[in-house]
């Protein structure tokens, strides 16, 4: 009787924290709410790299929904879900810049994205302020 308590107990927090919590770790996948807490983690692990304490010349502060101020995303490490990040990169243009990057070895330049199809000037000139190839 006791254990069956204590596990309905634990379900409902566990059900609470992901409603209204930071978030749960569950195995190897995060389950968070707060989108600078999903930034700083990203951080941490190394998939992106916080660059400049000021935003890029030309950018307003706010206007990537994505990543913060000063956050860049490596190209040639970032995963699927991290090229998302980045403005005007969804799933099919985060798996061509993958599919690229795998057939043609690494990025020497942001400016290498232009041989990825779908992405153009416009596109280059959208992400080029978060994106390295360190």
């Amino acid at each position: 009787m006791k254990s069956k308590r204590k596990l309905i107990v634990i379900l409902v927090f566990l059900l609470m924290a992901t409603a209204f919590g930071g978030g749960v770790a569950y195995g190897k996948f995060l389950v968070f709410r707060d989108g600078d807490y999903a930034v700083a983690e990203l951080e941490r692990r190394g998939l992106i790299a916080a660059a400049a304490d000021a935003a890029p010349a030309g950018e307003e502060a706010g206007e990537n929904e994505g990543l913060g101020d000063g956050d860049t995303v490596n190209i040639n490490t970032a995963d699927v879900f991290v090229l998302q990040l980045l403005p005007g990169i969804g799933p099919k243009k985060a798996a061509a810049i993958i599919a690229y990057r795998e057939e043609h070895g690494p990025f020497t330049a942001s400016r290498d994205l232009l041989a990825v199809s779908g992405i153009g000037e416009a596109t280059l000139a959208a992400i080029e302020p978060f994106v390295t190839v360190d």
